[in-house]
């Protein structure tokens, strides 16, 4: 504790500590952190709730062997890192806290407070590449994401695809709820379906941009047709390296057993 004081006095000398502030409901939080080496933070939350200070402890980083824990409001724009906002209706806000990994493209992860009665306890999700935007969906709310596991699959990044993922929050976590969502589906496979296009005009990679189209069509009951689509059209990706998956032949052949196995009922 000693050591971990003098880290911090050393490197307020530099960098002062810097906070964030949201609140809803009657919860209000304040994010505190300040660098004590590269990629790694000392964060703290704290919380009062009805008027009560009840918690004050540090932010754990996302796991023993994964210390990297940039607030996301040090890379984006101030106050990105906290948001207090009820995501089950009950009236009992819950707190998310993001951060950022660094990188090109990566990565966005969350820890996530709720309320038990007496204080707050915590779950971790892990983004990925793509983060996530809070938004309402017929009168409740929603985490929408697209699915990371995409990332390099099927092709480079850049020629990637990221099919929709819609997260709700259930019984003190995240819960994968995109099925109940048809239309947005609907909407992220029209859209995917135009990536191709542009993709195809501006010969590029499009392999990654159909699988995650395929992706979408599956949940949409339409994967075989789909599938055999993409089948019927191996003379597209000519533009597509495959040093990432190997061969177009191998990606033909094994699409529709890993969309399966990622949960796309193909």
């Amino acid at each position: 504790m000693r050591l971990l004081a003098v880290l911090l006095a050393a490197s307020a000398l530099v960098s002062p500590v810097k906070s964030e502030h949201a609140s809803a409901l009657g919860v209000s939080a304040t994010l505190s952190y300040v660098p004590v080496r590269f990629g790694v933070y000392y964060v703290r939350l704290v919380v009062d709730h009805g008027g009560m200070r009840v918690y004050d402890k540090r932010v754990q980083p996302y796991s023993r062997d994964f210390r990297s824990n940039q607030p996301l409001g040090v890379a984006f724009s101030p106050g990105a890192s906290i948001e207090v906002r009820d995501l089950d209706g009950d009236g009992e806000p819950e707190i998310l806290v993001d951060f950022w990994t660094g990188g090109a493209h990566c990565c966005i992860w969350t820890r996530l407070y709720h309320w038990d009665g007496s204080t707050y306890a915590s779950v971790v999700h892990w983004w990925g590449d793509t983060g996530y935007d809070i938004g309402g969906v017929n009168g409740e709310v929603v985490l929408e994401s697209a699915d990371d596991r995409f990332a390099y699959a099927f092709s480079s990044y850049a020629g990637s695809g990221f099919p929709i993922r819609i997260w709700g929050y259930v019984g003190g976590r995240l819960a994968d709820t995109t099925k109940r969502y048809r239309s947005l589906v609907a909407q992220d496979a029209t859209q995917m379906w135009g990536y191709y296009a542009e993709a195809k005009k501006d010969h590029v990679e499009v392999r990654g941009l159909l699988a995650a189209w395929a992706a979408d069509e599956c949940r949409l009951g339409r994967g075989a047709r789909a599938i055999r689509w993409i089948r019927q059209h191996p003379f597209l990706f000519r533009n597509d390296s495959s040093i990432f998956v190997g061969s177009n032949a191998k990606f033909l052949r094994t699409l529709p057993m890993q969309l399966r196995r990622w949960g796309y009922p193909c």
